[in-house]
């Protein structure tokens, strides 16, 4: 009776502590850079050439909401949205002639992986490969492609409790700088 009594207790403390641990985690971004604004900005070089100027280009920056799932205190997998917008008017032989307008839906999968991961700190590692669709507009048509789609981020930092701050540094579509909030549940 009382070994029966002592399993009974130590399950029931495994699956309290188990229940403790905070396994999902979601994220809301801002990043600076992105692959799509150094793309632009390397195509807009190119244009140049061919006597076809870009002026006034700017960028929205990339807004990121994620979802992550802990396997362990180590590991995580989830998937990122991104959404970015830039314009720029367009100028030909020195004339004026229409505005060029993208918007950017981004979609990946992820992996995470945590070289610290303290009750107040982590430091890590993110991956994520995927697919964006661009939405381009100019002079009334429409460009729609689709784009293979990355984010490598070889530093990550973020402090908190249950809500924390993070930043970022990487390359990807969500910028070489990327911070916001996360909240772990």
């Amino acid at each position: 009776m009382k070994k029966l009594f002592l399993i009974a207790v130590l399950l029931t403390g495994t699956l309290f502590c188990t229940a403790q641990e905070k396994r999902h985690e979601i994220a809301f971004g801002y990043g600076l850079i992105s692959q799509n604004n150094l793309a632009d900005v390397a195509a807009d070089v190119f244009s140049s050439l061919a006597d076809v100027q870009t002026d006034s280009r700017s960028f929205s920056g990339t807004f990121s909401l994620s979802y992550a799932y802990s396997l362990n205190r180590r590991l995580s997998l989830g998937a990122i949205f991104c959404y970015e917008h830039s314009e720029a008017d367009v100028t030909s032989s020195g004339v004026y002639s229409g505005r060029t307008v993208d918007n950017y839906w981004t979609f990946m999968p992820s992996v995470r992986f945590a070289w610290l991961d303290k009750k107040r700190v982590a430091l890590y590692s993110k991956a994520a490969i995927g697919a964006t669709f661009d939405s381009g507009q100019y002079q009334g048509s429409h460009d729609d492609r689709w784009e293979v789609a990355f984010q490598a981020s070889a530093f990550g930092v973020e402090v908190g409790g249950a809500f924390r701050g993070f930043l970022e540094l990487g390359y990807g579509m969500q910028g070489i700088v990327n911070f916001g909030i996360k909240y772990r549940f």
